[in-house]
């Protein structure tokens, strides 16, 4: 029963980071070829 609920966490956790990174990704994406454009 423990084993499958911190399964269930580390799944959810995993997905957050997951989409977050993708996120993040996506803006630093935008940022650099904003500067690229700039310079």
């Amino acid at each position: 029963m423990l084993q499958h609920f911190q399964f269930e966490v580390f799944g959810n956790l995993r997905n957050k980071i997951y989409f977050h990174g993708k996120l993040i990704g996506k803006i630093l994406v935008k940022f650099i070829s904003a500067n690229k454009l700039y310079r």
